[in-house]
């Protein structure tokens, strides 16, 4: 064998290694991506899908009024309502089809994320090819970059996101990722034609997933034209990737934009930004002038207390309190206060040392000053600017915009910006060429494979312990029960309880959810005459045909066992009030 032969053979058992080990990843990732799809298949996450699932169905059927929503992006209704028309699943089912659709999501963010993973290996490669050519430094290898990729992956869409999640932060993750590696293959490798108008593409659907990615679109194009060589050369194909992303951008600005009169790309940044820095405000629901401005048209307060709200026009939807937000609070005014601002960043800013800043400061100087390159690779971190830009551009919005430490599931908006920022530091490393940066290599390579795997194996031991319980379907059970009671699709209901999240039932049941009371407990604290009261003024003012109520644990001794009636074995009681 010719010593070509014998390199080209070497090649060939080496990329075979790294084929057979991402294969081993995409196999973990899908595994437990279907667990978690199976485990939560009669579920969701939080009110938030009902939208999303309404929004999408409104599209199909030409509803414009409910589908042109300025507060959830379109993208993933879309992909939610398409996926229900093409398998019609059954009430039962229906919850287990929107996890398809996440596992089909975390498909095509395996994708852009090996594209990203690909291209970055050749960004590494190529900024220390000259430098490892005089024997001196060393080149991390091509495994430890799949192993460290991919695990830091698992991490950011498994943990971090998770299949469970019925929300467009996942597919938004695919096209940050997506963009990111295309950035980085025009910068590197080729300015074609064809990777500034997919960039252009990723760019529109990704704002069209989440209106975060309208601002960030700007980041990276201007990253790309500051990281091009020939600047002259790539500003009609730059121009062209914008003009690309407008295309696919401004039908969807332009409707929202007459919806609300006034030009707008989104007004979910603008509504949670004042209600980060306006803690008077009431947040989520039932806003009835605390704070600057006055309500426009705000959900009618019905009853003092408990407070008892309608708001069954002119929104629609299965809960229309939550189905565009922005209608609700139209009036709230936008007043700086830079006092409680730099307090949610300060918190914020803790909160990202805590995740994952703190573990990232330690682990990158433990690994460069043992491989005694300390001060070559603090010094290479700059140059890798292309790829820490929109990460850290992607960090600062959501620090700026909401309060991580009281969101739900917070880590679902900075994920892939964590991951980008690992990235960027990470290119910088330099290593002295020797068996004992070899070995830390393989040995930070191991540490992370470990501590994010026994992350992983927690979640996911959990999952499949609640997976292999014997899981009742309860909303369907719910609304099954309703319907059997006499309550059919197209019917208005009221909702007495406390629990934010827990109208998924209403969904299922095709019913409209139009008023609400709140504080479940004082109500029945309250004598029967005032809450005969209460229940008068929902039928009078809401036109509501029942009222549903669901409990934790054991029923109040106050539920009168004659007037309200137990939906078959679920913690749910109903009451009539068209009898």
């Amino acid at each position: 064998m010719t010593t070509t032969n014998l390199k080209s053979f070497q090649e060939f058992v080496l990329n075979r290694k790294e084929h057979l080990l991402k294969a081993f990843f995409w196999v973990v990732a899908m595994l437990l991506g279907t667990i978690q799809a199976w485990t939560y298949r009669f579920s969701l996450s939080s009110d938030d899908a009902i939208s999303y699932l309404d929004i999408g169905d409104a599209y199909l059927r030409g509803d414009w009024d409910v589908a042109i929503n300025s507060y959830w992006s379109p993208f993933y209704s879309w992909l939610l309502g398409i996926t229900m028309a093409i398998f019609n699943p059954s009430p039962y089912w229906e919850f287990f089809v929107v996890n398809l659709v996440n596992l089909f999501i975390l498909l095509f963010t395996l994708v852009c994320f090996e594209f990203l993973l690909r291209q970055l290996i050749r960004f590494y490669q190529k900024k220390v090819s000259h430098q490892t050519a005089s024997g001196r430094w060393l080149e991390v290898p091509e495994w430890s970059w799949i192993v460290l990729g991919y695990t830091l992956f698992l991490g950011a869409s498994i943990y971090w996101l998770s299949v469970q999640l019925d929300s467009p932060d996942l597919v938004t993750s695919a096209f940050v990722y997506l963009a990111t590696g295309l950035l980085l293959r025009i910068q590197t490798q080729s300015q074609h034609w064809v990777n500034f108008i997919l960039l252009g593409v990723a760019l529109g659907f990704g704002y069209l997933s989440k209106s975060v990615m309208f601002p960030m679109a700007f980041i990276f194009l201007a990253v790309v034209f500051f990281a091009v060589g020939d600047r002259r050369r790539a500003v009609p194909r730059i121009l062209a990737a914008f003009l690309i992303f407008a295309t696919i951008a401004t039908p969807y600005i332009g409707a929202i934009s007459i919806q609300k009169g006034h030009l707008t790309f989104s007004e979910a940044g603008r509504l949670n930004y004042v209600w980060l820095v306006n803690k008077s405000v009431k947040r989520y629901r039932h806003w009835q002038g605390e704070g600057p401005g006055t309500p426009e048209h705000p959900t009618r307060q019905i009853f003092d207390n408990p407070p008892v709200y309608e708001f069954g026009t002119p929104i629609g939807g299965t809960f229309p309190c939550w189905q565009d937000p922005t209608y609700w609070y139209e009036g709230l005014e936008l007043n700086f206060n830079p006092k409680q601002l730099i307090e949610v960043i300060g918190g914020n800013a803790l909160f990202y040392f805590n995740l994952f800043l703190g573990v990232l400061i330690f682990c990158y100087l433990i690994f460069v000053f043992i491989g005694r390159g300390l001060r070559a690779s603090v010094k290479k971190i700059p140059e890798n600017w292309s790829v820490l830009l929109p990460a850290v551009a992607g960090l600062g919005i959501y620090m700026t915009v909401i309060d991580l430490t009281q969101s739900f599931w917070p880590t679902r908006y900075i994920a892939p910006f964590i991951v980008l920022f690992f990235a960027g530091i990470f290119v910088s490393v330099r290593l002295l060429n020797s068996r004992e940066s070899k070995r830390l290599i393989t040995s930070l390579t191991l540490v992370v494979l470990v501590a994010v795997g026994s992350n992983l194996f927690d979640h996911t031991s959990k999952n499949v312990a609640a997976m292999t319980k014997e899981r009742e379907n309860t909303q369907y059970q719910i609304a099954e029960g309703l319907r059997e009671l006499g309550i059919n699709p197209g019917d208005k209901v009221a909702y007495l309880g406390t629990i934010i999240n827990n109208v998924s039932w209403a969904r299922l049941a095709r019913v409209q959810v139009v008023a609400e009371v709140r504080y479940a407990p004082t109500f029945w604290n309250k004598p029967p005459l005032v809450r005969n009261q209460i229940i008068e003024t929902i039928k009078k003012k809401s036109k509501a045909g029942a009222i549903v109520y669901r409990y934790k644990g054991e029923l109040p001794d106050a539920v009168p066992a004659n007037d309200w009636h137990k939906i078959g074995n679920t913690n749910c009681q109903v009451y009539f009030l068209s009898k």
